[in-house]
């Protein structure tokens, strides 16, 4: 993309890390029962990233449908940011 031509506002954000040999990460190899850490506090990057990513329910969601099982949150529980919270 050339400088000055995106008309949108663009988030991104990337990790990195090492996944021992033998450990297939993958959302469809989610089973029930399993849990999903969570490293940090949402929202720590202010709302606009929440609202650009549509927050952790949206992930959460995808990881379910690519499993083929449900999901179930535990609000009370989440790691949240106090000025993020509720949106």
């Amino acid at each position: 993309m050339g400088r000055g031509s995106a008309d949108k506002v663009f988030v991104t954000a990337s990790g990195a890390g090492v996944i021992p040999a033998g450990h297939d990460l993958r959302a469809q190899n989610v089973r029930p029962g399993d849990d999903v850490p969570v490293n940090g506090v949402l929202g720590n990057h202010g709302a606009a990233i929440l609202a650009a990513r549509r927050g952790a329910a949206s992930a959460l969601n995808g990881i379910a449908q690519a499993a083929g099982c449900g999901i179930e949150i535990d609000g009370d529980t989440l790691p949240i940011r106090a000025e993020v919270q509720g949106m």
